[in-house]
C-alpha cells in the first residue's frame, strides 16, 4: 500500500504560488533598481547643472532658463522618487504574501509528515500482526 496524501494538490498549488510572487519580486527588484538610476541620473544632472554654470558670466534670461531647467529636475526627481516609494510598499507587501504562503506550506508539510508517520506506525503494527499470526500458525502446524 502507497502514501497518499489528500492535501499533495494543496502544496503544489503553493508552491506554485510562491514561484509566481517570486518572480513577481524579481521583476519588482529590477524595476526598483532601474528607478534608483534614474534618481541618481536626475540628481547628478542637476548638480552638474549648477556646477557648470555658477561659475561663468551668465545673462538674466539664460539664468532664468537654468532655474526653470533645474526646477524641472527637482520636480521630475521628486515625482521619480514618489514612484520609488510606491514600488518600495509592494515589494513590502509582496514579501510579507511570500512569508505567509511559505508560512502556510509548512504547516502543510508538517501535517504531511505527521500524516506520513502515522501511516509508517500503522503499516508496521499491520506487519507485525500479520507476523505474528504467520507465526502462530507455523507453530500450531508444527503441533
Amino acid at each position: 500500500m502507497k502514501f497518499k496524501f489528500r492535501y499533495d494538490s494543496v502544496i503544489a498549488v503553493k508552491e506554485i504560488l510562491i514561484d509566481e510572487k517570486d518572480k513577481e519580486l524579481r521583476k519588482l527588484n529590477q524595476k526598483i533598481e532601474d528607478k534608483k538610476r534614474l534618481i541618481k541620473k536626475i540628481r547628478d544632472e542637476a548638480v552638474h547643472l549648477l556646477e557648470k554654470n555658477t561659475s561663468k558670466k551668465i545673462r538674466s534670461s539664460d539664468l532664468q532658463s537654468l532655474k526653470n531647467y533645474h526646477n524641472f529636475l527637482m520636480r521630475k526627481e521628486k515625482r521619480e522618487k514618489e514612484k520609488l516609494q510606491t514600488y518600495l510598499n509592494r515589494r513590502d507587501k509582496l514579501i510579507s504574501k511570500i512569508v505567509e504562503l511559505n508560512k502556510e506550506k509548512r504547516i502543510i508539510e508538517k501535517l504531511k509528515e505527521k500524516y506520513l508517520e502515522n501511516y509508517l506506525t500503522e503499516e508496521n503494527r499491520k506487519d507485525q500482526k500479520a507476523m505474528n499470526d504467520f507465526a502462530v500458525q507455523s507453530f500450531v502446524r508444527r503441533k
